[in-house]
């Protein structure tokens, strides 16, 4: 989950870009390709931009001339509180803009979560079904069972938590920590579209100094997945 922190640094400093060009005396004009910068994260950071709606591009313009006036005028404020007399070329704060917007879309990879919400939606419609539909008796299942092929994972529970994980995504693996106490107690046979316990148990342990809290409510799923696993193997 160390990506976070770092992505949050990213943005500290693509922000630091527009205010240290207004310390540094630049021209008013300097406003122009910053806004370019900061509609260029908003385009490389996002999935869906504009989500398909042209008439959004003319706001995101606006919204970024304004963040990139404002920064600018902050660090021009700035320059004559402290007097400041230092003077920097303008390329060397694009630089450290670009540079950070680069390294922030290198650690973020756009579409991760609401791809991992997506799955985690679709386990959860699938499972409800099951459990609203009537089941058949004991003898029915027995007779009319028969194997079916494994779902791939990008399919699954499992594949969702894989997708979280790998984005570092602390916020959306709570929910999907909610999501699945819900579906287990709903219909405890969905078990087996979940992580391994052998993978919880894994993430946990890696997150446990930075995010204890997590960790012990996927090692309480772990215990709950290895229990049903457990009854279901004595059932048979």
């Amino acid at each position: 989950m160390k990506h976070k922190a770092a992505l949050l640094l990213c943005g500290a400093l693509f922000l630091a870009a527009p205010i240290g060009a207004g310390i540094t005396g630049a021209a008013y004009f300097a406003v122009i390709p910053f806004a370019g910068l900061f509609l260029l994260w908003d385009f490389v950071m996002r999935k869906t931009p504009f989500h398909g709606d042209t008439r959004m591009v003319l706001p995101a313009i606006m919204t970024a001339l304004a963040l990139a006036s404002v920064s600018i005028g902050v660090g021009a404020v700035l320059r004559i509180v402290f007097t400041v007399g230092t003077t920097a070329p303008l390329s060397a704060w694009l630089a450290l803009g670009l540079g950070a917007l680069g390294l922030g879309r290198f650690l973020w990879q756009p579409g991760e979560t609401a791809e991992s919400d997506r799955l985690i939606e679709a386990g959860l419609k699938r499972l409800d079904r099951a459990g609203s539909r009537v089941r058949p008796s004991t003898a029915q299942q027995d007779a009319e069972v028969t194997p079916k092929e494994p779902e791939a994972p990008g399919d699954t529970m499992s594949g969702a938590f894989d997708r979280i994980v790998a984005a570092a995504d602390t916020e959306t693996l709570a929910k999907f920590l909610d999501h699945t106490g819900d579906l287990l107690d709903t219909d405890p046979s969905a078990w087996p579209l979940l992580p391994g316990v052998d993978r919880l148990i894994d993430i946990a342990n890696q997150i446990e100094s930075d995010h204890p809290d997590l960790s012990e409510r996927l090692v309480e799923l772990a215990e709950r997945i290895e229990n049903l696993e457990r009854e279901g193997s004595a059932s048979d």
